[in-house]
């Protein structure tokens, strides 16, 4: 959302009574107005693109990175950002692919510290 957007948005609550604008121009502060009993009326008045900004989490997707690091491990020990790169999933998702694959005993942590922690699949899960 840009400034004009943001500044549309806002106005726009004011209108209904919803926030109050302090001041004048580029100094103006806007904040929550002290009678909100009027809050269903401002949402039919927001924007849809500023009702949400947060992305939808898809479900099974913490899932499905677990199955593609499964797959590179497969073919052996590897490094977080080795798994990143062979996976293009970020670090993070990687992070808890990991984390879902060692409370599942799939996978442990081969040796290393920080940075260059090694992981492998267990016994069983390589066979599996």
């Amino acid at each position: 959302m840009d400034s004009r957007e943001a500044t549309a948005t806002l106005s726009a609550l004011v209108r209904v009574g919803v926030a109050e604008a302090i001041g004048a121009g580029g100094g103006r502060a806007y904040r929550l107005a002290d009678a909100l009993d009027r809050r269903a009326d401002a949402a039919e008045h927001v924007p849809e693109r500023a009702r949400s900004t947060s992305k939808p989490r898809i479900r099974g997707a913490r899932a499905a990175n677990a199955a593609a690091v499964r797959e590179v491990l497969e073919r052996g020990p590897a490094t977080l950002a080795e798994l990143a790169t062979a996976t293009a999933l970020s670090s993070r998702q990687v992070h808890y692919a990991l984390q879902l694959l060692r409370e599942q005993g799939s996978v442990v942590i081969a040796g290393g510290r920080g940075t260059y922690t090694v992981y492998r699949l267990t016994g069983n899960a390589a066979q599996a």
